[in-house]
């Protein structure tokens, strides 16, 4: 095998990894960035629902709130030309099953700083099932602008790319850490960042390093063409029967995703002994879940039904254990007992991206 050397390894393209790999590569760093896939932020980094988080999903977690705040009008500003703003987006209360109130709403938003407005003529909601709306301040993202954004920046900062290249496994090397990857080169760096997100324990197993306990989730989020009525409008149902459905830039659509029936399935990632099914196959089909979807949403929002539907996009969606009990995000930073030099690091949301750069800066100062 060829041997290359860098001073930082970053396994995973999504948009964590391209991130701080351009971070550190500013900083004068030569950074590697290996990406199994065509091209980076194909996988979770573009099938989600493209929001960006202004604080209001999470009156359950005020820490992930106030996270979310901080880091809303930082993301909008750096990447202003990925942000989708040209929507009416509405937050509304069901009457039914809600584990917040409108007051609780409204007086939690109060306590983060995130403007609301309620208001009372928002007719595409059936107002039977609904107790309370407002509108909101937040945005959605173009995950494919996001990544050629990226990829800029990437280039001006000197990251040495290399798509189509997968990590196979991480050893213990004279320089450090020696990543051995799929093009047949060993990459031997003193520091390895592991930024792949739902296949984090893929390379700790093949390498017979502690896996990270993740609970993964199959997720499908339906595609839609909304009718005439519903067009220029996003929203999300609160807090119980919780879905929504916002602008999908990077499938030219709209997202429906559902609480009750997007996800078709979890389990527990420990490592090696994890059982993962293999739905990252391209062209894998699975039972979609669309007309359970459509039918619960239309009973919310009835011209709903008229939309046309434009297919599924699936995904795997990774959380930390414990985490669905307060709907927290906390990110993911840990260094592998192990293999010093090598840190494990997932976000639950592309716009807290700015929460790991002190802790990075702290780490990598002393590996």
């Amino acid at each position: 095998m060829k041997e290359h050397g860098a001073d930082l390894v970053v396994i995973g393209g999504g948009f964590y990894g391209c991130y701080l790999a351009a971070h550190e590569a500013t900083r004068g760093r030569r950074v590697v960035l290996l990406e199994a896939g065509e091209t980076p932020m194909q996988l979770a980094s573009k099938v989600n629902q493209a929001r960006i988080h202004n604080g209001y999903h999470y009156p359950r977690s005020v820490l992930t709130a106030l996270r979310s705040r901080e880091s809303y009008e930082r993301f909008t500003a750096e990447f202003g030309q990925a942000v989708r703003a040209d929507f009416t987006h509405h937050y509304a209360i069901a009457r039914h099953g809600s584990n917040v109130t409108p007051q609780q709403f409204a007086l939690f938003c109060e306590r983060i700083g995130a403007g609301l407005t309620e208001v009372s003529t928002a007719g595409h909601f059936d107002r039977t099932m609904i107790d309370a709306v407002f509108r909101v301040k937040e945005a959605a993202f173009d995950a494919i602008a996001l990544r050629d954004v990226m990829l800029e920046r990437m280039r001006v900062a000197g990251v040495e790319l290399l798509c189509g290249t997968r990590a196979l496994r991480i050893a213990k090397a004279s320089g450090g850490l020696c990543v051995e990857a799929s093009n047949g080169t060993r990459y031997t760096a003193p520091r390895v960042l592991n930024c792949t997100y739902a296949a984090m324990n893929d390379v700790l197993a093949a390498s017979g390093l502690p896996g990270v306990p993740l609970k993964l989730e199959l997720v499908e989020i339906l595609l839609l063409h909304l009718p005439p009525a519903l067009q220029g409008l996003g929203w999300t149902i609160m807090d119980g029967p919780f879905w929504g459905c916002l602008p999908f830039p990077a499938f030219r659509a709209s997202s429906l995703y559902h609480v009750r029936y997007s996800v078709h399935g979890s389990w527990q990632d420990e490592g090696s002994a994890s059982f993962r099914p293999d739905v990252q196959r391209p062209g894998l089909e699975r039972a979609s879940a669309a007309t359970h979807m459509l039918k619960d949403a239309a009973r919310y929002v009835p011209r709903i039904a008229d939309s046309d539907r434009a297919g599924s996009a699936w995904v795997i969606r990774a959380k930390l254990p414990g985490s669905a009990r307060t709907d927290s995000r906390p990110i993911l930073f840990v260094p592998c007992p192990a293999a010093r030099g090598l840190f494990h690091i997932m976000g639950g949301k592309i716009d807290n991206v700015y929460d790991v750069l002190p802790i990075l800066d702290e780490a990598l100062g002393q590996a």
